[in-house]
């Protein structure tokens, strides 16, 4: 490669990075080299994949040429010139029948030296803030909720949708079925509804705002509540039995446990991304998975399972928000990574675990099993694999519905040194201030974060 060149080649990358490299112009990209859309869009069931598809443009104005290889990767080159600084704007692009919808946006300045560059592009560097219709839902949570996204506050999409709403004039497009009921309407009378037909009082279906949306699985897809088979891909996403699972809150976040709510010695720095959990449920059980990168440092010897390495896991049947414990559909469970003064893995069987000091009475229908030093490669040291904790929740027995708002939390309670815990964490509850241990969760269950199962 001669120094004298000055035009690069741009090589869309693996791992969703842009590479640009000095190359000769008739060198062509490797044709493992391929770019996928973001893991927050590919786990919402709604968007059509086959009608994805990725826009990337230089300020310049190119608009780099894109090709589809296989199902859900493109690649694509272009010439730029070298030893310059170019804006490079990536945007995934769903088409719909009223028009294309942006999803997800990366802009950035990429400086191209006679060398080369490389932006990593992974699922936290979008923003998904996109919000087309102006109603403060962004366009990934109005394709999340089946609703129209080029219509401001449009109520959930059963099919229900009155046709004199439809926009581009669709209702002309689609008359009446013959065999479709008519509802006759006089204007100086109330309407007259069909015997069977819902109370006219009846609140049409609000819009889900939630923290997270948890998908759907076959029951065939379950996994297998035993500590193992948990794994990553090259992107950092979890795979395996664990794929479908949802990995990132409505926003695009990693769902990380990293919000450092008590410190008594923690071994890393508040926000810092080493426990993460995930969630998928299949009509009957919720499942959940919580992944802790602690080098091998655990600990199950005290009475109290909160100050061991153990997880809480805090479910608000109804999402009520109360701020005292005593509903029914208030839970609040312990779970040891450890048994007490073993070292053996805890699980259902063994049987150390305990509902929280304001829990409801009848037990929680619950399966679980941890793992230490079971699951993927360590963040911090490769040489340690994390541990785990694999956990099925009845739905029924945590009095969640399909569909609708549930509260949620998760925290990690961390035991580096014996003795008492040195740190505890939390999904969404706020960190400490100034310096001042909080930890909320469970005396007020209303600080829990919002979840909805998919139906």
């Amino acid at each position: 490669m001669q120094s004298h060149i000055n035009r690069l080649k741009i090589a869309v990358a693996m791992l969703s990075a842009l590479a640009l490299s000095a190359c000769q112009s008739d060198v062509q990209p490797d044709a493992n080299l391929k770019f996928t859309p973001p893991a927050r869009i590919m786990q919402v069931r709604a968007i059509d994949r086959s009608q994805l598809r990725p826009v990337v443009t230089l300020s310049t104005g190119a608009v780099i040429p894109m090709q589809q290889v296989g199902d859900s990767s493109w690649t694509g080159t272009i010439n730029v010139q070298a030893n310059a600084t170019y804006t490079i704007s990536v945007e995934w692009i769903e088409n719909l029948a009223n028009g294309e919808l942006v999803l997800a946006r990366w802009t950035d300045n990429v400086i191209v030296n006679s060398i080369g560059a490389q932006i990593d592009l992974n699922n936290e560097s979008y923003n998904y803030a996109i919000d087309t219709d102006g109603d403060s839902f962004t366009n990934i949570e109005e394709r999340q909720n089946e609703t129209d996204p080029f219509v401001p506050n449009d109520a959930i999409n059963n099919g229900d949708q009155p046709t004199d709403d439809l926009p581009n004039n669709e209702a002309e497009d689609n008359p009446p079925n013959e065999d479709d009921p008519v509802i006759p309407v006089d204007d100086d009378t109330p309407s007259q509804l069909p015997d069977d037909a819902p109370p006219t009082n009846e609140q049409p279906p609000t819009q889900v705002r939630a923290n997270v949306l948890v998908p759907r699985i076959s029951r065939s897809q379950a996994p297998k509540i035993d500590g193992l088979g948990v794994e990553l891909n090259s992107e950092n996403n979890l795979d395996g039995e664990w794929a479908a699972a949802v990995q990132y809150d409505n926003s695009g976040a990693l769902l990380s446990i990293d919000r450092l709510m008590i410190d008594n010695g923690a071994d890393v720095p508040d926000g810092t991304q080493i426990r993460r959990w995930a969630a998928m449920h299949d009509g009957k059980n919720l499942y959940i998975l919580v992944m802790v990168d602690d080098v091998g440092a655990i600990y199950g010897d005290s009475v109290e399972a909160w100050m061991d390495d153990n997880i809480e896991i805090f479910i608000d049947g109804d999402n009520s928000k109360l701020q005292d414990w005593g509903d029914d559909d208030d839970f609040h469970y312990l779970i040891p990574l450890l048994q007490l003064d073993t070292e053996e893995a805890n699980n259902e069987f063994e049987g150390r675990f305990r509902p929280g000091p304001g829990s409801r009475d009848l037990e929680l229908d619950l399966e679980f099993t941890t793992g230490p030093d079971k699951g993927p490669d360590g963040i911090r040291f490769p040489n340690f694999e994390q541990d785990v904790y694999e956990v099925a929740i009845s739905i029924d027995s945590a009095d969640i519905e399909l569909g609708e708002e549930f509260g949620f939390e998760i925290q990690v309670d961390d035991d580096d040194n014996s003795g008492d815990r040195d740190s505890k964490w939390g999904w969404f509850h706020p960190s400490m201030q100034n310096g001042i241990d909080t930890d909320t969760t469970y005396l007020n269950p209303s600080v829990m974060g919002t979840l909805v199962l998919e139906e």
